[in-house]
Formats: structure tokens, sequence, C-alpha cells
């Protein structure tokens, strides 16, 4: 018989809902731990996902116009030219719907550049290149990247493998079709001018 009220018997062991109880608040703890991670990655998710600045540039047939980003990098637009630049926490992405531009990146070790046009998407860090869209062209192909400073890796992105990315040098150029990638040539000494 128990004389001490509140106590168990042998090794005044807890009842079973007073153990449960006792683990309670670790469990909470716990649980209010996993949410908040499960709901910072999903705003750090976010975060990322959201452009940091948003700017649409073009030029009528005939114009050439410059842009000055904000990161010091350069863009020569060429004479009937469309295109939308993206700025994230991660990487900078310009989409070139039509015409032809020339890049002058600056580096920036957090921020890659990428710039998508028709199927291909050419990604540097830091390069002077120029990129030719121009939809439904016949020839050669619709979109061309061709390198004059540093390098550049051009992959087409309807692809379903990793084979499908070539890594040009300076001096070397690129012709990008529906069907794929053209094998990788040098620019010839008109191929430089006046875009590179």
């Amino acid at each position: 018989m128990n004389i001490f009220p509140g106590r168990n018997g042998p090794g005044n062991a807890a009842p079973h809902g007073l153990r449960r109880r006792r683990f309670l608040p670790a469990l909470a703890i716990a649980a209010g731990v996993v949410l908040a991670c499960t709901m910072g990655a999903r705003v750090w998710s976010n975060w990322l996902a959201q452009p940091l600045m948003v700017k649409a540039c073009s030029t009528a047939p005939g114009e050439q116009a410059e842009v000055q980003l904000s990161d010091g990098s350069r863009l020569l637009l060429d004479g009937a030219t469309r295109l939308e630049v993206r700025y994230y926490p991660r990487r900078r992405e310009v989409t070139l719907f039509e015409g032809q531009v020339r890049f002058d990146v600056q580096a920036d070790d957090d921020r890659i550049f990428q710039v998508q046009a028709g199927t291909l998407r050419a990604t540097v860090k830091d390069a002077r290149f120029a990129v030719r869209h121009v939809p439904g062209a016949e020839g050669h192909g619709e979109v061309r990247v061709a390198v004059e400073r540093g390098s550049a890796r051009v992959e087409n992105v309807t692809a379903k493998s990793a084979d499908h990315a070539l890594q040009l040098a300076a001096g070397q150029q690129v012709w990008g079709t529906v069907h794929g990638v053209t094998a990788v040539s040098p620019l010839g000494a008109t191929d430089l001018s006046p875009w590179l």
C-alpha cells in the first residue's frame, strides 16, 4: 500500500500520462523548429525566384542603342531588336526575343550571366560576345553565339541530355536551330565587325 499521495509503488515510476506530459514541450519545440525551417526555406526560395530588376529594351529597324546595366555590363543593340533583362539574387538573365546584341559582361562571382535566345542559352561570367536571333531564319540557323573575349557555355535548352552543351572560347562561334547546335567554328575577320 502506498502511504504517500501522488507517489507510485516500487521505484516510484511516474504514471504513463505524466511521462507523456514531460515530453510534450520537447515535441512542441521540435515541431516548431521543423516548421520554422520549412517556412524559412520557402521564403528563401521565393526570394531567389523574384527578380530584383526588370528592364525591357527595344530598337526600331535601322536604329542602334547602347544600354548600361547597373553592374557595369554593357549591351549594344542592333536594329529591330527586342529583349528583357532580369536580375535575380543569384543570376542575371537576358531573354533575346529577336535581333542582335553585343554583350560586354562584367564579372560577378555571385551571379552568372545568361542569355536565352530561341532554343539556345549562353552562360558566361566575364566575357564579350554577340548573340543573333532571327526566328524562322533559313540557312545556318536561327541563333548565333560568337565569343570575342572570355568563354561561354552554350546549350540547347530543349535537349534532354547534357551532351547538347558546348564550351566556346574566344574566337569561336556556334549556330543553333530547332534541331540542335552546330559544331563549333572559328570566327572569320568579317564575323567580328561591327558587333565584336
